[in-house]
């Protein structure tokens, strides 16, 4: 790991690859209704991340 990279910055990255490979098999093998579900939670995720960064402002 560059000593430049903040290990939290290496986390994030970890924690995002692994949500696109859960995604992934979501779509692959997952039922309709799996895949709709898995879309509302992407959508809850990305809103709980700005208002994240809304109350750090």
């Amino acid at each position: 790991m560059d000593a430049a990279v903040p290990a939290v910055h290496v986390l994030l990255g970890d924690g995002v690859h692994q949500l696109g490979t859960a995604i992934g098999q979501v779509a692959a093998t997952g039922s309709d209704t799996d895949k709709s579900v898995a879309a509302q939670v992407l959508l809850e995720a990305r809103r709980a991340l700005c208002e994240l960064l809304a109350a750090s402002e």
